[in-house]
């Protein structure tokens, strides 16, 4: 079963200007970063509650936010997020999705920003470099758009 369903949360998506296909280096690596990311959203909120999946074309980047209303991260905590071996699930977890999360992310040209307020909820924002088809020929593509693919929304 979904551990959505488990923890009652609601998933709600918001696409905004995403009218046209875009290209942006996304991997399967990216793919289970964000899984990890949706998985702790849901696992912070475990009376349930609502996680957000918003998609928007800003200039040349790709937006990825991540919106929960779980129980938030506090300062001494969103100082050690995705540091090695820190982890807010004690024994449960090894303290290392994050900080793998936070380097796949790095490595693909992405950027990985971070709010939170403790009681309220927590938004990750990623940002990803959309790629532009007409001014590059696939035969000059360099060494960071090897991975990229369509993504059609």
């Amino acid at each position: 079963m979904p551990l959505s369903y488990s923890t009652q949360v609601k998933i709600k998506k918001n696409v905004k200007n995403l009218s046209v296909a875009v290209t942006v280096n996304i991997t399967s690596e990216i793919d289970k970063s964000v899984n990890c990311l949706f998985e702790n959203a849901i696992e912070a909120m475990e009376d349930g509650g609502t996680l957000t999946i918003c998609l928007n074309n800003q200039m040349d980047k790709l937006i990825i936010d991540i919106i929960d209303t779980g129980i938030g991260i506090s300062e001494e905590e969103f100082r050690k997020i995705g540091k090695p071996f820190f982890s807010t699930k004690g024994d449960k977890d090894t303290g290392l999705g994050m900080m793998t999360t936070f380097n796949i992310i790095k490595r693909m040209n992405g950027v990985i920003h971070l709010a939170s307020k403790v009681g309220v909820g927590t938004t990750f924002t990623l940002s990803f470099p959309i790629f532009d088809d007409k001014k590059q020929s696939k035969n000059k593509l360099n060494k960071s758009h090897e991975n990229s693919i369509l993504l059609k929304i």
